[in-house]
């Protein structure tokens, strides 16, 4: 309201650097709250000492969204969260990387990296022969001569059958009934 008295000015003015850096605040805290809103984002509920799981490559089909084995968080700083296994491995990721498992025991099988590689055991007589077997109507080697008649179906049974898991069906094999005037010898 103008009264037509002088106004003094004051003594001290805000430089307008300051005054740039204060809407300049102000604006980018008004953005934030509108990207936030848009975006349901929310505040991570975990919480150093919670054990988490971390997101993980995918590398194939079978690969799980979340590596298998706990970590334990042991600094949060907003939104980055540093989570260490056991003694030796340590990471730090967004918090949306991270999905909270329920508290039990910690399993003890070591880690696939830090796993040596199995090896199988010794073959001994007394365990048997050894397992691979040929499927039916294969030959192992082929420096036996074909026969000019077909091979008769197997008369033994296979490993599935008797370890009572039904195989699936083979096909029987013929020599071509057009080369039956022909030796094959």
């Amino acid at each position: 309201m103008n009264i037509g008295l002088p106004n003094i000015a004051p003594v001290n003015p805000t430089p307008l650097h300051a005054r740039l850096a204060h809407s300049d605040n102000v604006s980018k805290q008004k953005m934030a709250s509108y990207a936030n809103i848009h975006r349901h984002t929310s505040p991570s509920q975990l919480q150093p000492g919670d054990r988490v799981l971390v997101k993980q490559r995918k590398k194939n089909t079978l690969t799980t969204p979340f590596h298998p084995r706990p970590y334990t968080i042991i600094q949060k700083k907003g939104s980055m969260i540093t989570a260490q296994r056991g003694d030796q491995h340590l990471i730090t990721r967004n918090s949306s990387h991270f999905k909270q498992v329920q508290p039990g025991p910690l399993p003890e099988d070591e880690d696939e990296e830090d796993a040596p590689p199995s090896v199988a055991p010794p073959y001994t007589p007394s365990s048997g022969p050894p397992q691979y077997l040929p499927s039916p109507g294969r030959r192992l080697s082929t420096t036996q001569p074909a026969a000019a008649t077909p091979s008769p179906v197997r008369a033994t049974p296979s490993t599935a059958e008797m370890s009572g898991i039904a195989s699936r069906p083979a096909r029987q094999r013929h020599a071509p009934t057009h080369l039956k005037d022909y030796d094959l010898t």
